[in-house]
């Protein structure tokens, strides 16, 4: 497509070089007819090797071009000649490709026919061996069954007679000719299982060397489909042709800008490595600050839980504490009217003793509620630690998915580089 582009391009500035040649004044007619028809080397049309424009033979027909002559017209009819042939080519080639499409058409229905039959063949001879091993198992259990009964003491005389007599006037192949015509029919039988092997070996070869030629047929077909039609290349040729009309000069500025095009490509595709380099720097640094994060918000669910059970913790152990004070504080109002009682009735030894040991258990109380307060006090301080952990935690997270952005907008744009200069 871009060659095709190139072409049109430059049948476009052939063209603008035909408007100027329409253009030119009569002193030029001369590198006109050379453009034309060849060099002339400036000579009377009789010694012109490619004639001009304005020469004619003895025929009254007009002298241009000829053998190795360069001009538009020699060119022109050398690639329409081209044409001819490709387009001849192409007719024998489509004529080709059909012969062996139409002898793999044959091959295959052969092939499936041989394949029908031998399938057929073989269920009768699944059938056929199925049929003879049944048969051979019941003629070995009646034997059994006849040589028991003959064995046996206990039988009667008449019926053995009976059965013997039965078994000898069974037809058996004793006879040497029935035993080889018997042998004979084995024979042809495995005969004609090894004929049937081999037709299936064969059949197998000519199924095999029938899909090789399909598969060439099929990638002939698929190339002749691949090529362009006759007109297309006709027309190709026919604007091919047109544009070599056009100088050196143009040509050369051509090679330059192609060769200033691979230079590009060159560099482009220089820049292309550098790029996928580091997009795959950057994609390593992201899975090991993906990992980071990961670690990151396994951390701070961790400490979350921590907390929360730490909050859990520090409010039962608050609930308990106050349950305790409110039973302290029970105790010493109960404490304070036994007191009073006491006063007003005096205090007897056994109630002094109960005095005695409430104080004792009020004094423990008292320590106890000491020692939960302090513990709540340093779960508190524990749940404070906890939380501003957590909150550095989530500014250091925050940091981090500030750089996977970066990064991310980084390989953005590396890829919208590496987009432009593939396109």
């Amino acid at each position: 497509n871009h060659m095709l582009a190139l072409l049109g391009h430059q049948a476009l500035k052939a063209h603008s070089v035909l408007a100027q040649l329409k253009m030119i004044k009569s002193h030029d007619i001369q590198n006109l007819n050379e453009k034309i028809c060849g060099v002339s080397d400036h000579q009377p049309c009789v010694a012109a090797a490619c004639g001009e424009a304005s020469c004619r033979d003895s025929h009254r027909l007009r002298q241009c071009g000829g053998l190795n002559c360069s001009g538009a017209l020699p060119l022109s009819i050398d690639a329409f000649r081209k044409a001819a042939e490709t387009a001849i080519l192409l007719n024998n080639l489509t004529t080709q490709l059909q012969e062996p499409e139409n002898q793999v058409e044959s091959i295959r229905k052969m092939a499936d026919g041989s394949k029908l039959k031998g399938s057929q063949f073989t269920g009768q001879l699944e059938r056929t061996k199925n049929q003879i091993e049944v048969h051979g198992e019941i003629t070995k259990e009646f034997i059994r069954k006849v040589k028991d009964f003959l064995l046996d003491e206990s039988a009667p005389p008449e019926d053995i007679e009976i059965v013997a007599n039965y078994v000898l006037q069974i037809n058996l192949p004793l006879t040497p000719r029935e035993l080889t015509s018997m042998l004979g029919k084995i024979r042809s039988i495995m005969n004609h299982c090894e004929k049937h092997k081999l037709n299936a070996n064969k059949r197998n070869r000519k199924r095999e060397e029938a899909q090789m030629l399909l598969v060439e047929a099929e990638e002939a077909h698929i190339a002749a489909k691949a090529l362009p039609p006759v007109d297309e290349i006709y027309s190709k040729l026919k604007n091919a042709v047109k544009s070599q009309g056009h100088s050196k000069n143009t040509f050369i500025k051509l090679n330059e800008e192609i060769q200033g095009i691979r230079t590009q490509i060159s560099q482009a595709e220089n820049q292309v490595n550098k790029t996928n380099d580091e997009l795959n720097d950057l994609s390593a640094k992201q899975s090991e600050v993906e990992d980071e994060i990961a670690t990151l918000q396994a951390k701070m669910l961790m400490n979350k839980n921590q907390a929360t059970e730490a909050r859990a913790g520090a409010e039962a152990a608050r609930r308990r504490a106050q349950n305790i004070d409110n039973e302290f504080a029970d105790i010493k109002r109960k404490y304070t009217v036994l007191q009073e009682n006491l006063k007003a009735r005096g205090p007897p030894k056994v109630t002094l003793e109960k005095v005695k040991q409430l104080r004792e258990e009020a004094e423990k109380l008292a320590a106890e509620t000491e020692k939960k307060i302090k513990r709540l006090t340093d779960l508190e301080k524990k749940l404070q630690d906890l939380n501003q952990t957590k909150q550095d935690k989530a500014e250091q997270l925050r940091q981090l998915e500030k750089q996977v952005i970066a990064i991310k907008n980084e390989i953005t744009g590396q890829e919208s580089k590496y987009a432009t200069c593939k396109s």
